[in-house]
């Protein structure tokens, strides 16, 4: 009987819990504001879209990284996303209007075309929802990759 109160008690709780940890992360159009400055748009895109989470060596652990169970899963990912590629620096470029690497540039195209990030075991989680980019994402993405190419 208690454990059937206890239960009852923190379901609310936590279902409220699950979907405030959602609803933030539920996809962006925030980009879209830069119509006028594709470098600025993809800057929005990288943010909005949570890569930073895993592609930048100054994230912050978010907090189920400290879960006994899947917390060290959630550190390694986020060490061996940061060695792969660390946006930093190309935000920054995108920023003040610099080039970028072009190893970068071909690393967020190949994930644009392939669809590869975030990996489906982050992707299909309620806090990473909304964080596959859509078709206008990678539209934007494809097309600013092109456009630097022909600088």
């Amino acid at each position: 009987m208690l454990n059937t109160i206890l239960c009852k008690r923190t379901a609310l709780p936590l279902g409220l819990l699950s979907l405030a940890l959602v609803l933030p992360s539920c996809g962006s159009s925030e980009y879209k504001k830069y119509a006028d400055n594709q470098a600025k748009q993809v800057a929005s895109i990288l943010r909005e879209n949570g890569c930073m989470q895993c592609h930048s060596a100054t994230a912050a652990t978010p907090f189920y990284g400290n879960l006994p169970l899947i917390g060290p899963t959630v550190k390694a990912d986020m060490r061996e996303g940061t060695r792969y590629l660390d946006l930093t620096a190309m935000l920054e470029a995108l920023d003040n209007g610099q080039l970028v690497s072009e190893a970068d540039l071909a690393k967020v195209e190949d994930a644009a075309l392939s669809g590869s990030m975030p990996p489906a075991k982050y992707s299909h989680m309620p806090m990473h929802w909304g964080t596959n980019l859509d078709s206008d994402e990678k539209a934007v993405l494809l097309s600013w990759a092109k456009d630097v190419r022909k600088k």
